[in-house]
């Protein structure tokens, strides 16, 4: 769906070996990237994944020797511009772009750059980030793969992949594990990659909040301990633009510990302003004709890496006072 003209991105990502290029295939034979432009980044020298995709989009492009994330951030902007050149040259507009980064990309700055580049930023929006969990190695890749952590920590949307590999036990395990980094991400099961676009890029609810999810949040690994979830729940309007100043100063102070930040918030009007950031970037809010549902509480999600939370709960009640509302619920682990 374009908004303002702006061609969707859906980028993507997930660790070495997690099924990305199985899942991009899989979709490309169900005719679901159909006028999609495809850009395949791959960590070596060497490259192999756009080999593997014969069956997918017309408009291919190759990105190797490094990670889109670093190092060929420039590449990432050429192919984006080229993509716009051959758009305006043969007069007719692709719907959508996907980005299948490499296994060891942080998605962080590739947004960034989509959002940032004085040319890219009228043009295109992320629409989804998603992230494919290999469901029989995933457990010990969270356990042990920092790249892994920042993955899930800003997905929208998570596919477990290899899902015919495992028993119900370990996959529920791996949910729940998956739901204490990523707690308003969807999660969708999959083997050999079959899902849908449709399934990876619909909404459910603008932010799920679930109460006993939080208050159990408990993360045994040193590398995930590092990580946390912490939740705010306002019940009455928000002043938006004082609120919008306090996370401001938030990101300028710990930008790089903030991993995600995700919400929706009762700003006074007809309906909410959605509220969607990676680390200290904040995409532009989107305000909603109407709300989602019945519940008119704002509601706000947090993921952060060696990060205080109790610092945050704290700066978040003494500029209550400029909000307008308090918190009536901060969970955390």
């Amino acid at each position: 769906m374009h908004i303002n003209n702006k061609t969707p991105v859906v980028v993507v990502t997930g660790f070495l070996g997690s099924g990305k290029t199985t899942l991009i295939k899989s979709l490309s034979e169900r005719n679901d990237l159909e006028r999609t432009a495809l850009i395949v980044n791959e960590f070596g020298d060497v490259s192999i994944d756009h080999h593997l995709l014969k069956s997918a989009p017309e408009q291919v492009a190759l990105i190797g020797g490094g990670c889109v994330c670093c190092q060929v951030r420039e590449d990432l902007v050429q192919s984006f511009r080229n993509l716009l050149n051959e758009s305006e040259a043969s007069n007719s507009q692709i719907n959508r772009v996907v980005i299948e980064t490499s296994g060891l990309a942080d998605p962080a700055p590739i947004v960034f750059t989509l959002l940032r580049d004085s040319v890219l930023q009228h043009h295109f929006f992320v629409e989804r980030i998603v992230v494919t969990v290999d469901a029989f190695n995933g457990l010990h890749t969270i356990k042990t793969q920092q790249e892994s952590l920042k993955q899930l920590a800003i997905a929208d949307t998570v596919v477990l992949t290899k899902v015919d590999l495992v028993g119900p036990f370990q996959l529920e395990t791996l949910e729940k594990s998956i739901e204490q980094l990523a707690p308003d991400a969807k999660i969708v099961r999959s083997s050999f990659g079959a899902t849908s676009m449709r399934e990876l890029i619909e909404e459910e609810n603008a932010l799920r909040f679930d109460k006993k999810k939080y208050d159990n949040l408990t993360l045994s690994s040193e590398h995930i301990s590092k990580t946390r979830a912490v939740s705010v729940l306002f019940n009455e309007p928000i002043n938006w633009s004082n609120f919008g100043v306090w996370m401001s100063m938030l990101l300028h102070a710990h930008g790089q510990d903030v991993l995600r930040i995700k919400g929706i918030i009762n700003v006074g009007t007809a309906g909410p302003v959605s509220l969607n950031g990676v680390q200290h970037i904040i995409y532009p809010p989107q305000h909603l004709k109407e709300w989602p549902d019945t519940n008119r509480e704002s509601r706000m999600t947090l993921i952060v890496r060696e990060l205080d939370t109790a610092s945050i709960l704290k700066s978040l009640n003494v500029f209550s006072r400029y909000f307008g509302a308090t918190p009536v619920l901060s969970s955390r682990e």
